[in-house]
């Protein structure tokens, strides 16, 4: 990723009736940057007998396609002009400002380094890095001067030769904001599921998914994953012997929306396709064994809970309709038959790659 340099950092004081102020970490985006302004203000109080222009040192990097230092010194100046930059060997406080690309966030570091060595650290996020820019040169404004002001200052007017008038500034378009790219993302993941139709009651089992989905913040994400899951049966006692069942397939879910809900929650319906196969066993008397090929279509569904971007809880559950229902027996006794519809439910968790 591709740098240009310039400069921003930590909240110090100087010694004479001042005091040392650090940040807190913090993320957010363009709403919230009117809140971290007034806590910046906080922070940086200083007295009032400060000198009319601090000398500083500026230190700016920002990822390929955002604005460059200039533009950052720019909007510094624009909001205070008590500043300047110290390039000489004199003591000065020194700002360190990093703008780079997260996923689909961009995300902004302030750290100040004090005369004293002492830094504190300012991380925020938004959705371009003209917005994060901005609101980093707020911040670093107001720990410069608290009376710098939020919103950009108009160039102070030069007093033009009598007999000219001066012309009116050019107007300014407007920054045209684009929408990040979505991208797609690979997760993979594991549950611990227990099925019905298979047997009388729950058969437990496990299963592993590899995924693939569009990462959106729209409710059209689809994502496709495919699985391999195996169940087996608790023994099914009769008058006649006792039988045992076992199940392994694979499957395909094909998932059109993703719908968040409550902050990290997340709703994903599926449609489902499995194929494999059934085996049986009669284990008294021995010897009786048979093997059918299973077959199903269903409708199933993912409850997502996001620890953080990359790890995720899920709840898994669906119904699905058997295909080829079948019917094991022994000689003159049937055992089990299948029902045309079963449903199933799993706990587990995923991964995300990328």
């Amino acid at each position: 990723m591709a740098m240009s340099r310039g400069h921003v950092t930590d909240l110090e004081r100087p010694a004479e009736g001042g005091r040392l102020e650090v940040a807190s970490r913090g993320t957010g985006t363009g709403p919230w940057v009117a809140a971290w302004c007034m806590a910046a203000v906080v922070l940086v109080a200083r007295p009032s007998h400060a000198e009319p222009e601090e000398p500083i040192r500026v230190d700016y990097q920002a990822a390929a396609g955002c604005p460059d230092d200039a533009l950052f010194l720019a909007q510094l100046r624009e909001r205070t002009a008590r500043w300047r930059i110290e390039h000489g060997a004199a003591p000065a406080r020194r700002f360190e400002v990093v703008i780079r690309h997260e996923g689909n966030r961009v995300v902004g570091q302030l750290t100040v380094v004090g005369l004293s060595g002492t830094s504190a650290r300012r991380e925020i996020q938004g959705a371009s890095c003209t917005e994060v820019r901005d609101a980093l040169a707020v911040i670093t404004a107001l720990a410069i001067d608290p009376h710098a002001v939020l919103s950009r200052l108009a160039p102070a007017p030069t007093r033009p030769p009598a007999e000219a008038s001066p012309a009116p500034p050019p107007p300014v378009a407007p920054e045209a904001r684009r929408a990040p790219a979505p991208a797609w993302h690979l997760a993979a993941g594991s549950h611990a599921v227990g099925s019905g139709g298979l047997a009388p009651g729950l058969a437990p089992g496990l299963d592993a998914f590899v995924e693939l989905g569009l990462s959106s913040r729209s409710p059209l994400a689809p994502s496709f994953r495919v699985s391999v899951r195996g169940y087996e049966s608790a023994p099914i006692e009769t008058v006649a012997g006792s039988a045992r069942f076992a199940r392994l397939l694979g499957g395909l879910e094909a998932c059109p929306a993703r719908v968040a809900f409550a902050g990290a929650l997340a709703l994903v319906p599926c449609a489902a396709f499995d194929v494999g196969g059934t085996s049986s066993t009669g284990e008294v008397p021995l010897g009786l064994h048979e093997t059918r090929t299973f077959v199903d279509l269903g409708v199933t569904g993912h409850l997502d809970w996001s620890l953080s971007s990359a790890v995720a809880l899920e709840v898994d559950g669906g119904a699905l309709a058997l295909a080829l229902p079948y019917r094991f027996a022994f000689p003159g006794l049937s055992v089990y038959q299948t029902p045309l519809v079963a449903g199933f439910m799993g706990l587990g968790s995923s991964v995300r790659f990328w």
